[in-house]
């Protein structure tokens, strides 16, 4: 099985939580992006792949800043997670991930496929 899914451009690993008084807490940002991946996900109606995955994450820079495409895997894949589209983004489920820039196109494109 093979799903392609778009959602907005993800918020760096560096600005997911923030400290607070009592510990880390997520950040204002991370907590809308994920509202606004979750009705991305919503209206694309996604089924669910049981079993292990591989992962493609195809983002498209909306500024010319410099950014590292890893630091953009981890909230994809929790939101993917979160939304029960794959079961854990542990090495059990997610075998490999895929993180590259593309020229045009959605902000974030995320391919899952199943592997056996």
């Amino acid at each position: 099985m093979r799903l392609i899914l778009a959602l907005p451009y993800p918020v760096s690993t560096n600005n997911l939580f923030v400290n607070a008084k009592f510990g880390r807490v997520i950040a204002p940002k991370y907590r809308a992006w994920i509202a606004h991946a979750g009705q991305m996900l919503q209206a694309q109606r996604p089924g669910k792949i049981a079993g292990r995955v591989s992962v493609l994450i195809e983002l498209c820079a909306p500024t010319q800043h410099r950014a590292d495409a890893d630091n953009k895997i981890k909230c994809v894949l929790d939101v993917l997670v979160k939304h029960r589209i794959i079961a854990g983004d542990d090495q059990h489920t997610v075998r490999e991930v895929t993180a590259r820039w593309v020229d045009a196109g959605e902000p974030c494109t995320v391919t899952i496929n199943g592997v056996d």
